[in-house]
């Protein structure tokens, strides 16, 4: 498979895009969170997403109730856990 048709993902919290397939992994889905990941960003969120606006907002729109970690932050699950 060439590079160009793996698929390309945007991140739900940077927005950059990133491959995700193949021996393409530079992210990941967070079906518990009905979100894209960049490993730029799981990685810096390691302890937690803050709740910010916009987060909560998806969220709720998407009536989810993710839990919150001691920090008062989400929580990214864990690569397969299981979905909500």
């Amino acid at each position: 498979m060439r590079e160009e048709d793996i698929p390309t993902l945007e991140c739900f919290l940077c927005s950059k895009p990133f491959k995700y397939g193949f021996h393409f992994y530079e992210g990941r889905s967070v079906p518990q969170l009905a979100m894209n990941l960049c490993r730029d960003c799981e990685n810096s969120n390691w302890d937690g997403i803050i709740p910010s606006e916009r987060i909560t907002k998806h969220l709720r729109d998407k009536g989810i109730q993710a839990p919150l970690n001691k920090n008062g932050w989400i929580d990214i699950p864990p690569i397969g856990s299981k979905s909500n």
